[in-house]
């Protein structure tokens, strides 16, 4: 018993020692960074998470291990030595970056959202289309100059994500998480629209939303943007589109909050529901999780006086970390 109690410690360390060496830029050996993908199969596998690696966008554990070891490579960490990088409160940092950007590609992949996302997005299209064929005399496409547009007539309907503004000085800001978007023209003369607005953070992060989506407004009206750049599906390079480019629906866009639910809002269900919300994530019936989602209107709290759907997906967050802690258990 004694024995196994001190060896216990030494294999733990060794497993974030190794994470330790990829996230400062020493690297692994190919075996040892194959080694580590097969540890965090094996851990991923243990978790007993009922998320799936489907649900994140991966064909399976390895993809999603893959993806661990990978982000650990692109880390740029402060510490130097691994008791610094062993600090509890560190390690806690880090572990909150993997939450955040997993939760991302939950939402990424909930296609639920997405197809009333798109909904609402065919919805702004026509209605850009038909003003732009029949504009009225206080009623008209302005770009975000506040130009009046014409001849306009959007006909993509595409996912963008990775937004930025890109400020006259160089300097890259986060716009927004994602949105829906569409185009009339090609190339750098091309217009763009954006149909709805989507800002993605974990349970103990939500209550930034009305602060942030506000805030975003303001810096995009800025007489210093100089161009907004964005992740565009089916379209290799990002795409750079100058603010006279960028033009709105006389309607307000729809702007979208996405969270999960924290522990304690999750323990408030009944028994049953939780169950039958596990049973349906490990079965991947992402519209039952979808129908028990909460929904409701909210307002921001600093910057631009808007409004915006907070959702409150019904998952709970231990989910996702319970597969963050299998992988970087101390």
């Amino acid at each position: 018993m004694a024995a196994n109690q001190l060896r216990k410690p030494e294999v733990k360390t060794g497993l974030l020692r190794r994470i330790f060496m990829l996230a400062r830029g020493s690297g692994l050996t190919a075996a040892e960074r194959e080694d580590l993908i097969s540890t965090f199969v094996e851990r991923i596998s243990e978790s007993k998470s009922s998320l799936r690696p489907s649900d994140f966008g991966l064909k399976g554990n390895r993809e999603l291990a893959e993806f661990f070891v990978k982000t650990f490579e692109e880390m740029e960490i402060a510490p130097r030595t691994l008791r610094a990088f062993l600090a509890g409160k560190r390690i806690k940092g880090y572990q909150s970056r993997f939450s955040g950007a997993l939760f991302h590609m939950y939402v990424k992949n909930f296609q639920p959202l997405w197809e009333d996302f798109r909904k609402v997005a065919l919805g702004q299209v026509k209605e850009l289309n038909e003003l732009g064929a029949n504009p009225r005399k206080n009623l008209h496409l302005v770009n975000a100059r506040d130009e009046r547009v014409k001849g306009l007539k959007f006909e993509t309907l595409e996912k963008a994500e990775k937004i930025y503004i890109i400020k006259k000085d160089g300097t890259r800001v986060e716009f927004i998480d994602g949105a829906m978007v569409s185009s009339s023209g090609k190339g750098d003369s091309a217009y763009w629209s954006f149909l709805m607005e989507l800002e993605v953070k974990t349970s103990s992060a939500a209550k930034e939303f009305r602060e942030q989506i506000g805030s975003a407004q303001l810096r995009f009206i800025h007489d210093e943007v100089e161009c907004i750049e964005m992740l565009v599906d089916g379209i290799k390079d990002p795409v750079k589109v100058s603010p006279k480019n960028i033009v709105f629906s006389p309607r307000s866009i729809n702007r979208n909050a996405v969270s999960l639910l924290s522990e304690s809002k999750w323990a408030k269900l009944e028994k049953i529901e939780r169950i039958g919300l596990l049973e349906a994530a490990k079965e991947g019936k992402k519209e039952k999780i979808y129908e028990a989602s909460n929904f409701r209107v909210q307002s921001t709290s600093k910057g631009m006086g808007e409004s915006f759907i907070r959702v409150d997906l019904a998952v709970n967050s231990e989910e996702i970390w319970k597969i963050i802690r299998a992988v970087m258990s101390e």
